[in-house]
């Protein structure tokens, strides 16, 4: 049985990053540090062509 879903269906390609879903600036500022340079672009790549929406929402 696969995992339910977190996010709605028209945000399933921002899935993969849920991991940097963290509750504390601290925690999200560490998490960018102990990102490599790929893994934040491809954040960002990812995410801000989505943010109109995902405000929207």
């Amino acid at each position: 049985m696969a995992a339910p879903n977190k996010l709605p269906a028209q945000f399933a390609d921002l899935e993969p990053y849920l991991d940097w879903d963290l509750a504390t600036e601290p925690q999200r500022y560490a998490k960018r540090l102990a990102s490599s340079m790929s893994q934040m672009q491809g954040f960002y790549d990812t995410a801000f062509p989505r943010l109109e929406d995902v405000i929207a929402y």
